[in-house]
């Protein structure tokens, strides 16, 4: 009924270059060379972009300081006006990225990857979790990545994995957390995933259900 996932097209954003993983960042020519490679390549989009605010460097490296700073160089030569950071989602005492951002981006799918089906955890372990984030690197800190998948008019009651209510339920357990952490002056944003279904390839996403509805 379906047709072979498809590659998904590459979204227009307001980033400036994207790597992933601290191999390809090992293996990137113009990193080991010095050149600013694409963030010389696309300095005129994210100049211009109005709501481009902060240029983002990397989505969970690999817990390698010195090679994220040499990636933060070249960001700063393009626009050294904005913030600089990337998505962390190493655990805090494992990463070396930290102490080299202006502000901190941790990607975290409590209920979900970790203690999957414990809504009640969800409150406490973000509370804890982004303070001790902040008190670690004495920056603002936002949560880049949260969610849980959900396959469209699957119901149960109570709530359960992959059904609209447990979407819905871990949803506002994040919210109540998100309120608690704004109000301390840390907290200053969110943003789920996904915000776009898109094909995954089946036989490395076995987690994700049709179109990675998150």
């Amino acid at each position: 009924m379906f047709g072979a996932p498809k590659s998904p097209p590459k979204p227009r954003r307001c980033v400036i270059g994207c790597l992933r993983g601290g191999t390809r960042i090992r293996r990137r020519d113009w990193l080991r060379e010095g050149s600013g490679g694409p963030f010389e390549r696309k300095p005129g989009r994210a100049r211009t972009c109005p709501e481009c605010q902060t240029l983002v460097k990397g989505c969970s490296p690999n817990p390698v300081g010195q090679a994220v700073e040499e990636v933060q160089h070249p960001a700063i030569q393009v626009d050294a006006s904005r913030p600089v950071t990337c998505a962390l989602s190493y655990p805090k005492y494992e990463e070396h990225a930290g102490s080299s951002l202006d502000v901190i981006l941790v990607n975290r799918y409590f209920s979900w990857y970790s203690d999957t089906g414990h809504l009640e955890l969800i409150y406490n372990q973000t509370v804890n979790e982004f303070t001790e984030w902040h008190l670690l690197h004495n920056k603002p800190v936002m949560i880049s990545e949260y969610g849980a998948g959900t396959i469209a008019g699957f119901h149960m009651d109570p709530a359960f994995t992959w059904t609209e209510e447990y979407q819905a339920e871990l949803m506002v357990e994040n919210f109540k957390a998100f309120d608690t952490l704004r109000s301390k002056g840390f907290f200053f944003g969110e943003m789920i995933w996904n915000f776009a279904d898109f094909a995954t390839n089946m036989g490395k996403w076995v987690l994700k259900v049709f179109f990675n509805s998150q």
